[in-house]
C-alpha cells in the first residue's frame, strides 16, 4: 500500500503532540491529545474523519521513549497504520541536521514527520503478550539488582555504627532478594508455557558463558527485533568499529562505536569473559588481539561482538552451539 500520510508524534507521560501532513510534507492537521488507552481510541476515530476512514495509506512516526507508546502504538498499529519507533538519537542528530535551534513539542512532531517522510523506518514489529511480559519481568529484575546494590553500600557505610539502621538495610536486601528469585522464577514459569520462547533459552543455553538470567536479557533485548545479518544486530548493541581518522593528522584509536542499545552490551559483558577463557576456538584469536593492542578491554569488545554473531546463528538456524563453527574473527580490536 502506497503511503500518502505521514504522522509525527512527540509522546510525554500523559500527553502527546502530533502532526499530520500529506506526501510533500504539508500540515493536514496538529494538536496535543491525551496519552491513555481511552483517548488513544478516540485519537484514532479523529485520525479516520480526517483521513476519509482508513489508515493504512498512514506511516506514523514515534520515539522509542519506554513505555510512554504502550497506549497509541499498539492502538495505530491495530488500526493498520504502519508505525516505527525511532531512536531518539536519530531524531535528535536529524534534528541537528536541518539546524533546528528551537525545541517544543510542535517543533518536534515536525520533525519525526520529516524524518519518517524522508527515511522511511522500518514497521516496528509488535510484541507478543509473552514477549512483553518478559521484557516487564526482566526490566524489574535489572532494577532491583541495582537497588541491592544501593542498599550494601548503604549498609557498609552504617557498619555495626548504628545497629537500628543496619538491621532495617538487612531487612531490605533479604526482601529484594526474595524478590529477584521469585521474578527469576515466573521467567522460567513464562519460558515452560511458551514453545518458541523456551526452544530459544535452549538454544542460548548451549553456549558458554550463557545461562539463564544471561538468556533473558538477551531475548528481552532482542524482542521485536527482525535482523537480517549479524552485522546489524552488531550494530545495534553498539558492537561494531568506529574508525577515528581524517587525512594525515588525525590518527585516533579505532574503538567500539557504543552507539545502540547498552542493556545488551551489559548483558554480554561477563558472559564474554566466560566465553573467552573456556571457549577454546575463540581463547587463542582473543589472547592475540590481547597481545597485539596491549588491551584486554580491547579483546573483549571483540569476543563480545563473536558471542553476538554466535547468539545471531543459533537462533536463526535453530541449531544448538557448535565450536566448529566459531569461525575466523568477525571484527578487528
Amino acid at each position: 500500500m502506497k503511503i500518502k500520510y505521514i504522522l509525527g508524534i512527540d509522546l510525554a507521560k500523559l500527553s502527546f503532540f502530533y502532526r499530520l501532513d500529506d506526501a510533500s510534507g504539508n500540515r493536514i492537521a496538529s494538536g496535543t491529545w491525551q496519552n491513555n488507552p481511552q483517548a488513544a481510541k478516540q485519537f484514532i476515530k479523529h485520525l479516520k474523519t480526517l483521513l476519509g476512514g482508513s489508515l493504512e495509506e498512514l506511516h506514523a512516526g514515534m520515539e522509542s521513549t519506554g513505555r510512554c507508546d504502550a497506549h497509541l502504538f499498539p492502538t495505530l498499529q491495530g488500526a493498520g497504520a504502519r508505525v516505527s519507533l525511532i531512536n531518539p538519537a536519530q531524531i535528535k542528530f536529524f534534528a541537528i541536521s536541518l539546524n533546528r535551534r528551537g525545541k517544543n513539542d510542535p517543533m518536534d512532531a515536525a520533525t519525526i514527520a520529516h524524518f519518517v517522510r524522508e527515511r522511511h523506518p522500518r514497521a516496528t514489529v509488535p510484541l507478543t503478550i509473552t514477549q512483553r511480559r518478559l521484557k516487564e519481568i526482566v526490566a524489574e529484575i535489572e532494577h532491583l539488582v541495582t537497588e541491592r546494590v544501593r542498599v550494601k553500600a548503604r549498609l557498609s557505610e552504617v557498619g555495626p555504627a548504628c545497629r537500628e539502621v543496619a538491621l532495617s538495610l538487612n531487612h531490605q536486601k533479604k526482601f529484594i532478594d526474595q524478590q529477584i528469585a521469585k521474578l527469576e522464577a515466573d521467567i522460567l514459569s513464562l519460558v515452560q508455557a511458551d514453545q518458541e520462547l523456551a526452544a530459544e533459552f535452549q538454544l542460548l543455553n548451549s553456549i558458554p558463558g550463557v545461562a539463564n538470567r544471561t538468556a533473558s536479557r538477551i531475548l528481552a533485548q532482542l524482542s521485536g527485533k527482525d535482523f537480517q545479518s549479524a552485522r546489524q544486530m552488531a550494530a545495534y548493541a553498539g558492537l561494531t568499529p568506529r574508525e577515528n581518522t581524517s587525512g594525515t593528522s588525525l590518527k585516533g584509536k579505532t574503538r567500539l562505536s557504543k552507539q545502540g542499545n547498552g542493556k545488551l552490551r551489559h548483558a554480554l559483558y561477563l558472559p564474554a569473559m566466560v566465553f573467552w577463557r573456556h571457549c577454546n576456538e575463540v581463547k587463542p584469536w582473543a589472547d592475540a588481539i590481547a597481545l597485539r593492542t596491549h588491551s584486554k578491554k580491547a579483546a573483549l569488545g571483540a569476543v563480545m561482538r563473536k558471542l553476538l554473531h554466535v547468539i545471531f546463528g543459533v537462533l536463526k538456524h535453530h541449531k544448538p552451539f557448535n565450536p566448529a563453527f566459531v569461525s575466523s574473527p568477525v571484527c578487528d580490536a
